[in-house]
């Protein structure tokens, strides 16, 4: 039956059992059962996932916009983040992909900031390669993205 859901029923069936398990979260047994079959049901669907996101990040800008989608970087702040690699993209580019993204299912509301989205898969689990910056080490990337989060 899962299988032959069409894709945004499949979403909606997600986001209310989001729901549910906020309203119940003081009932930890119940919310523990909830959090597996949820785990269970998005792997179901995981099958068409990476092609998704192959489809929608189909340029190393859009990837990145992505992949700094944490819920707590604003458009601007992601569009600064995306200059340092010698990219470009507008506030137009990143708000324009979140509203695109949130209708496959790849992004949601942030529940950190209101008006912010955040990435619901993490990329590397489905082997795509995050762009390094030139001449940088993962530490000193981290190190910045650690400063950026303070700031």
């Amino acid at each position: 039956m899962i299988e032959s859901m069409k894709d945004e029923q499949f979403q909606q069936l997600v986001d209310k059992l989001t729901q549910i398990a906020s309203a119940i979260s003081s009932n930890s047994e119940i919310l523990s059962i909830l959090v597996d079959i949820q785990k269970w049901i998005k792997f179901i669907g995981w099958s068409n996932v990476k092609n998704v996101l192959m489809d929608c990040l189909n340029t190393e800008t859009k990837l990145l916009i992505y992949h700094f989608s944490d819920g707590e970087h604003g458009i601007r702040n992601i569009r600064d983040r995306i200059k340092k690699f010698g990219l470009k993209t507008s506030y137009g580019g990143v708000h324009g992909s979140w509203q695109r993204w949130k209708k496959v299912g790849i992004v949601e509301p942030s529940h950190k900031r209101q008006g912010r989205f955040q990435k619901v898969f993490d990329l590397e689990e489905f082997g795509f390669e995050i762009p390094k910056l030139a001449g940088i080490s993962k530490e000193e990337v981290e190190e910045i993205e650690k400063d950026e989060q303070q700031a």
